[in-house]
């Protein structure tokens, strides 16, 4: 490997100067960063995302209590979700505009499935709350939460859900046919 030393590269005609040919890729080593004093660039940061959900058996939640949903099993671009605290935490680069919806999907084994409610919290705060008002004879209901904010470094994301009945989060119990991959889900992503 060769190395060029300067302080300035130019396209010798035109305007656009090319860096390597297709297929090529360009290595910005850690540590390195690239400045842009322009209005715009043709750089595009990586995805950002998390979906998280509840992989093994059904969590119990007791009545009108609001519970924290053990979502144990993640899907990530990178180690930002712990699935031993169910806590996204926000990193430096994760700083900006992110949209996360909450899925909650509750059993009873009675009738009557009253207000069951999905809230995502911010920083231990209830932020956002969706809930379905079901005074018919329900045992499943499956409700939805979606979330705009604008997060910051060291920022917590959390979901909960809630009954008035002593219920459950569905988790990825297929034997029984009450559940089924990723019923309870948290999925995010940023902007």
């Amino acid at each position: 490997m060769s190395t060029v030393k300067v302080n300035l590269v130019e396209p010798r005609s035109a305007t656009t100067l090319t860096l390597g040919a297709s297929g090529d890729t360009i290595a910005i080593p850690a540590g390195a960063t690239i400045a842009n004093s322009g209005t715009a660039t043709g750089f595009s940061a990586a995805a950002r995302y998390v979906y998280a959900w509840r992989e093994t058996s059904n969590q119990s939640i007791a009545a009108t209590t609001t519970t924290l949903a053990e979502l144990n099993a993640v899907t990530q671009s990178h180690s930002a979700y712990d699935t031993g605290t169910y806590t996204w935490t926000a990193t430096a680069d994760d700083a900006g505009i992110w949209v996360f919806n909450a899925q909650a999907s509750y059993y009873t084994s009675t009738n009557n499935n009253n207000a069951p409610s999905v809230y995502i919290f911010l920083n231990g705060v209830k932020a956002a709350g969706s809930y379905s008002m079901a005074v018919v004879s329900l045992r499943h209901v499956t409700c939805h939460q979606q979330y705009l904010v604008n997060i910051s470094t060291s920022d917590t994301i959390k979901m909960y859900g809630r009954c008035d009945l002593a219920s459950y989060f569905f988790g990825s119990e297929t034997s029984s046919g009450n559940g089924g991959p990723q019923q309870c889900s948290l999925l995010g992503y940023k902007l």
